[in-house]
């Protein structure tokens, strides 16, 4: 889980939206995990869902541009979303039937 609210107070402004981020991307691993995705589309499945576009994708795993792209489009047509938000709700939404796509 990550551990970002140490950094902040536990009662501040950011406490309940970091509470919810990290929610979220636990939930999103323990999904993905059901998923037949690659390393590779998992990680970039984590870094799609914090907002980040292909190049920062790119840079944060070490890799090429064209690589991160090829990733985030297995991705997608792995799970048959076309966007960012639609290949997260369609892992969530499998987690939670616990089904495999």
């Amino acid at each position: 889980m990550f551990r970002l609210r140490v950094f902040f107070e536990s009662d501040g402004p950011m406490a309940a939206l970091i509470e919810r981020v990290d929610h979220l991307l636990v939930r999103l691993c323990e999904a993905m995990w059901r998923l037949d995705l690659s390393v590779q589309q998992g990680e970039a499945l984590l870094l799609l869902a914090q907002g980040l576009n292909h190049e920062s994708i790119a840079e944060r795993m070490g890799i090429a541009l064209n690589t991160a792209v090829y990733h985030v489009r297995q991705l997608y047509t792995k799970l048959g979303a076309h966007t960012r938000d639609e290949a997260i709700a369609r892992v969530l939404a499998a987690g939670e039937a616990n089904v495999t796509m």
